[in-house]
């Protein structure tokens, strides 16, 4: 058994990243709000002592609104971040 707290979320803010589930087994949706023009890419890792973060596909170009990514859902537990590239 997996345990993720999901809370829900009225209304995007820029900055912040939210992970809710996608219907699918194994699968979560991340949503983040994306400046128009800026690249950024998500990154995976399976515990923040090692902080080993991974890259989960490809770099993502903002365009001004909600980007929404599903990301696998591995193990008992994972860590994302959103980083902007330059």
């Amino acid at each position: 058994t997996h345990a993720f707290r999901l809370e829900p979320v009225a209304e995007l803010t820029s900055g912040r990243l939210y992970l809710s589930r996608s219907g699918v087994p194994g699968e979560l949706m991340l949503r983040f709000v994306a400046l128009r023009g800026v690249t950024y890419q998500i990154e995976a890792a399976a515990d923040l002592v090692s902080a080993n973060w991974q890259p989960l596909g490809n770099p993502i170009t903002g365009s001004g609104g909600i980007i929404t990514v599903r990301v696998p859902q591995s193990g008992e537990r994972g860590f994302w971040r959103v980083v902007e590239l330059p």
